[in-house]
């Protein structure tokens, strides 16, 4: 067989945000005796191990000892006698001088995590080089528990926090003045291994495990250059070869790519075009009248992005389409963007509280499929869904939609479009659903181990998989298979792992002019990423 090409779009970006870590802990009492530093606690571990672990509890350190500095490092011997396998705890308090936005900068060699407050701040876990990973948080004046977990495999360790507090230029190390802990804080110590908890393994890859990498049948090349960080909520191609997207990100950018075809990354040439989108989530380019027309689909309408002077810098942002509501709720994406017979399609996901429960009361029409017309005249074709991210033009020139595990929805799933049609959701028709019939989906995607956040949809008409389809996922991550046949006037199917370990969880996949497969990345917080 020929070989075929996979092209890289996104990769995983380091973003942090604030939120609930229940494991780390510190019952330490701030109003008691406190000495400058911060206590560490080192645990010998006899494996190597690949991200953070939990400890068995009730086990000893082998070292426990107050530094002075969170600034250590194996080349000046500070984790002496300890060289490889082992985990780092660091507890505390970090003095705030004043209320304000504080960022923090976390660089280990290998994987970190920094707690305040017992909430995580910033996450540079996974085995890696020293690597510096940054986040932010409001804080009060005071006293805030600190915690820092360290693990360190074989080769080179290092472990620094810094800060930079309100108004200040830059980083710098977290000085001792800031930092303290209970006085007489180093503990009962005791030599030998410690146990830590590690998941089971479950076999080989393929076999619930995830897949090590890109299918065999393709070549995977990078399809941006190193400085280009996207968010990919969309992509597609102008008529002259030049791939236009759209980027998930606080810009709600529009990028050109221009040689994105091409093996040398450095060479792409990247442009961006438009900015001030509200969560663009789907686009799409209409050759039209010898001209290119440029649609986004964003969170509260569908924009048609127009460039008058031919600069390629949009210069009107014309709605087409803003019918539907919109709450402020964060979860109300509007999934997209597939055109077909004249019409536009996206999705719109409802509502949901911290935590992923459904939101009462919900904004109607919300979690359906709609149809948006040239016009601007809008309707919604099926409802019952939850978070559907992917919709695409799969099977037969039918459209497909992918929808996320949640209430009523005991897993992920892949469903054939049909107007008037229902998919179980229950949180918007409240008792209207009651005794409606439930649309099955064309194939169910077991939860963890095959998909966790299914992403666009699309038909693959290249080798063996001709008359079949694929789709993304961004949390499980990678691309996944889907055989479909028509029975009796409803598809079913079976679903297979395609390919994985890719930089970043995938959230949209594309067949490009030259032939390839197109995946665009996406690394965020919570389930908008690969774990890893």
């Amino acid at each position: 067989m020929k070989t075929m090409m996979m092209k890289l779009l996104g990769m995983a970006v380091a973003v942090l945000a604030l939120c609930q870590h229940s494991s780390a802990q510190n019952d330490d009492d701030p109003n008691g005796p406190r000495e400058p530093g911060v206590a560490i606690r080192m645990y010998q571990i006899d494996k190597q191990i690949n991200k953070m672990r939990p400890l068995v509890k009730g086990q000893t350190p082998n070292i426990s000892k107050v530094v002075p500095l969170l600034d250590l490092s194996d080349s000046r011997d500070d984790f002496k006698p300890m060289e490889e396998f082992f985990l780092l705890n660091a507890t505390g308090f970090l003095d705030v001088p004043a209320d304000g936005k504080y960022e923090f900068e976390l660089t280990s060699d290998d994987g970190s995590i920094l707690y305040l407050n017992n909430h995580e701040v910033v996450n540079n876990d996974f085995e890696h080089s020293a690597k510096a990973v940054r986040g932010s948080v409001d804080l009060k004046k005071g006293l805030v528990p600190l915690e820092v977990k360290f693990f360190q495999g074989v080769g080179n360790a290092v472990l620094t926090l810094k800060w930079k507090t309100p108004g200040a230029k830059d980083f710098v190390v977290v000085p001792t003045s800031a930092l303290s802990c209970p006085e007489g804080e180093v503990r009962v110590t005791s030599p030998g291994v410690k146990q830590i908890i590690t998941p089971l393994e479950r076999g080989r890859p393929g076999d619930g495990q995830p897949l090590e990498g890109v299918h065999p049948s393709f070549t995977l090349a990078q399809a941006r250059p190193d400085s280009f960080h996207p968010r990919v909520g969309g992509i597609d191609w102008l008529s002259d070869g030049r791939m236009v997207l759209c980027l998930w990100d606080a810009d709600g950018s529009v990028f050109l790519l221009k040689g994105a075809e091409g093996n040398d990354p450095e060479k792409i040439e990247v442009k961006r075009i438009g900015a001030g989108l509200a969560e663009p989530l789907g686009i799409k380019v209409l050759h039209q009248d010898g001209k290119d027309h440029i649609y986004v689909l964003q969170k509260q309408e569908l924009t048609e992005l127009i460039d008058h002077d031919g600069d390629d810098i949009i210069d009107e942002y014309r709605c087409v389409c803003n019918g539907w509501n919109v709450s402020a709720n964060f979860h109300e994406f509007a999934f997209g963007l597939v055109y077909k017979d004249g019409c536009f399609y996206g999705n719109l996901a409802i509502a949901i509280n911290p935590g992923g429960r459904s939101t009462k009361p919900q904004v109607q029409e919300r979690g359906s499929v709609m149809r948006i017309h040239p016009d601007g005249r809008y309707e919604i074709i099926a409802n019952g869904l939850r978070a559907p991210n992917g919709i695409g033009i799969g099977v037969d020139g039918e459209i497909f939609v992918s929808d996320n595990q949640g209430d009523w929805l005991p897993s992920s799933k892949i469903m054939h479009v049909k107007e008037g049609a229902f998919y179980g959701q229950e949180a918007v028709l409240g008792d209207k659903a009651k005794g409606l019939k439930v649309t099955p989906p064309v194939v169910w995607l077991p939860q963890g181990e095959i998909g966790n956040s299914p992403s666009e949809v699309t038909a693959i008409n290249i080798g063996p998989w001709k008359g079949q389809m694929i789709h993304s996922d961004v949390t499980h991550g990678g691309l996944k298979r889907v055989f479909a046949e028509k029975i009796d006037g409803d598809y079913q199917g079976c679903v297979f792992r395609f390919t994985q370990g890719l930089e970043a969880g995938i959230n949209r996949v594309r067949f490009g002019p030259d032939g390839a497969i197109y995946v665009g990345g996406i690394g965020s917080t919570g389930d908008w990423g690969q774990e890893g």
